[in-house]
Parts: C-alpha cells; structure tokens; sequence
C-alpha cells in the first residue's frame, strides 16, 4: 500500500495526490476538511473548548476512524450508548463479515505500558454488556448471527504526528491477537 505523505501540525495543504490510490485521497481530504471546521467553529465559538483529557480523547477516536477506514473498515456508530448500562463503545464496525467493536486508547507519549494494557476486567465486562445489548438491538441477529470480536486502538500523538496500532481480538481468551502497526495519515 501505498502511504500518504507525512503533514506537520501546522500543514493544512491538501495530500498528495500521486502517491495515494484514490480512496485512501478520499479519506485523507474528508479528514483535513473536519479538522479544518472544528478548528474554525473553535476560533469563532461555535464551540466552546474542551479540557485537555476529553479534547485529546476525541481526536484519539477520531484518527482511529480513518485509520480503520483506510483498513477497509465499515463504521456501523460511533460512540455508542445505551439505557442502563453506564459507558459507551467507541467505535462499531464491519471488518468483512465480522461485526468489530472497538475501543480506542489514546496517549500522548508512548509509556513503558502499551495504550492498550490500561483496559482492566471491569472494563472488558462493561464492554462486552454494551456490545451484547448493541446486538440485540439488531433485528433478526438471533436468527442470523455474524461473528463478533473486539478489537482495540491505540493511538500515540506524538510529537505533531498520530500512530495507530490496532490489535484485533484483543478481548478473546484463547485467541492470538495480530497486530497492525501503521501510521495514520499525517500531522496532529
């Protein structure tokens, strides 16, 4: 695969267009466009800041949208919540035929723990509650069950740059987990 050429923090030009295949042209102009608008709504008070942790929260999702999307995956919700249960899943996608939930853990500065070594039991039992009441929310998933795992990403920004690495069936006891190691597209 081709990669889209490395953006400092401050570079707001439109990618390359010759060295990326044109859906990866696509996510990458789609995502500057929605860093531009926040960055304009912020500077004009359509929003109001955030605190740091929540900010940094956000845009950890918000890259790890696009780096799967550049994966091939399909997003079914984004932070999703329901009723009774306390939490959210932060990301729900298609891998293929595989209903993918998963959450993401941002950081920034890499630690001598990985990202995703801060998800404890508690954390992974609130998860798969949200992911069973997520799928019984789906009409006939008792008739036509996909396969479900959950995966996780972490996300570095570092140094204006964003890191991605996606570990998939993260949570599955027994099953070895593989691990994509991929920048994202660019600047922080």
């Amino acid at each position: 695969m081709l990669a889209l050429r490395e953006q400092s923090a401050l570079d707001t030009s439109l990618p390359n267009t010759t060295l990326a295949p044109t859906r990866k042209w696509t996510l990458a102009v789609e995502r500057w466009a929605l860093l531009q608008l926040r960055q304009l709504a912020l500077r004009s008070g359509r929003i109001t800041p955030e605190a740091r942790h929540i900010a940094t929260g956000k845009r950890g999702e918000f890259e790890a949208l696009f780096f799967l999307r550049a994966q091939g995956y399909r997003m079914a919700e984004r932070r999703w919540r329901t009723r009774g249960l306390n939490g959210d899943l932060d990301l729900i996608a298609w891998d293929g035929d595989t209903l993918a939930f998963v959450e993401v853990k941002t950081r920034t500065r890499h630690d001598f723990f990985a990202a995703e070594s801060t998800i404890n039991e508690a954390k992974r039992k609130m998860l798969f509650r949200m992911a069973r009441a997520y799928t019984h929310s789906i009409p006939d998933w008792e008739k036509d069950p996909a396969p479900v795992r959950f995966d996780v990403v972490a996300v570095y920004l570092v140094r204006g740059k964003v890191e991605c690495i996606l570990t998939r069936n993260a949570f599955n006891p027994g099953l070895s987990a593989s691990r994509v190691n991929q920048p994202s597209f660019g600047g922080v």
